[in-house]
């Protein structure tokens, strides 16, 4: 037997009732940033197993999660890769706003004032980036 555990990236997670169904796959257990698919075995034949991951949370520029098979009974026996998706991988916090928030710009100052939840989170988002942005450059 085997076990593959999947890392979910940040601002991600399993949608909910989500059934994770193959020939080959004989538990799953899902936690809040992992999930361990137990494997009658493992072959070099290619297997595919979907995941549905949703997203929850924006997170720009999402680091890599880590997958990992080992073998359960003898776990040094493992091989680790990391994983990514571009598209998540590149984005930046001015993204979730649009393109032409004037907000996102680093060093400049907001008055936050009672708005949505994404563009408050943007805004207190580009007030830290300013502020990073000012502490490196002193």
């Amino acid at each position: 037997m085997a076990i593959l555990e999947v890392g979910i990236l940040s601002g991600f997670g399993l949608l909910p009732g989500a059934e994770i169904q193959a020939d080959f796959i004989r538990k799953v257990d899902r936690e809040s940033q992992r999930v361990s698919l137990y494997l009658d075995s493992v072959t070099k034949a290619e297997a595919c197993v979907r995941l549905p991951f949703v997203r929850n949370y924006n997170v720009a520029h999402v680091q890599d999660a880590v997958l990992q098979v080992y073998d359960y009974y003898e776990p040094t026996r493992k091989t680790t890769r990391m994983y990514n998706s571009d598209s998540v991988h590149k984005r930046d916090s001015c993204s979730f706003c649009g393109k032409n928030c004037d907000r996102c710009r680093p060093g400049i100052t907001i008055a936050v004032r009672s708005r949505s939840t994404s563009a408050t989170s943007c805004i207190l988002t580009s007030l830290f980036l300013g502020a990073i942005v000012f502490l490196v450059s002193v």
